[in-house]
């Protein structure tokens, strides 16, 4: 696996496009068009804003960017190789869709106690299990298919984990972080960081 930061300059036209996850991801995509699949999540700081990918193969960034001046250089590369072992205990760092599907429609989850169990049944069905973790509640994030056209928005809750987890099946585990957590990855939610 890799993942690539790709930090972003302070142009006007970048803020707009960094607004909407969306088109975030359909640009990404073009540098990644061999990829199935790429995860991605938006930071930001005082200082700078900054896009993490995790994908298979390394981005071809002047195919999607060479008409769109949106960072101040080539991304930062690095190869990830996670060296799982049951028993082993990590930090996390994950935004994510909680949610729960009815009539045909997906629900977000604002308890913060059910926004937790939801995450746990994620993590326990990866091979982990959730030792502590504490929801940041980020709000509906809206993205529009066409800029241009209002009524075409999708909105999406958003909650911020940070916490400990335990690695219980290794190979499980790896597949969770290959596959990502919840639904909406394409607009930039899933990617789950890990750290001792």
């Amino acid at each position: 696996m890799i993942l690539a930061r790709w930090i972003t300059s302070n142009d006007r036209a970048v803020s707009k496009w960094l607004a909407n996850p969306y088109h975030v991801h359909q640009r990404l995509m073009m540098a990644y068009e061999n990829e199935e699949r790429i995860l991605f999540r938006i930071e930001s700081s005082k200082e700078s804003n900054w896009i993490l990918v995790q994908s298979q193969r390394p981005p071809e960034w002047q195919k999607a960017f060479i008409d769109f001046k949106a960072f101040d250089g080539p991304p930062e590369i690095k190869e990830l190789n996670p060296i799982l072992k049951s028993g082993m205990g990590l930090r996390f760092k994950l935004l994510a869709n909680p949610c729960v599907k009815r009539d045909g429609k997906r629900l977000g989850l604002f308890k913060e106690s059910d926004q937790i169990a939801w995450l746990d049944r994620k993590i326990q069905a990866g091979g982990g299990d959730l030792i502590d973790c504490l929801p940041l509640t980020i709000g509906m994030v809206t993205s529009y298919k066409d800029s241009q056209n209002k009524d075409e928005k999708q909105t999406h809750f958003g909650v911020l984990y940070e916490g400990v987890l335990k690695v219980i099946n290794p190979s499980d585990f790896n597949q969770l972080i290959i596959n990502g957590i919840g639904p909406a990855k394409g607009f930039g939610f899933g990617l789950l960081s890990l750290a001792r």
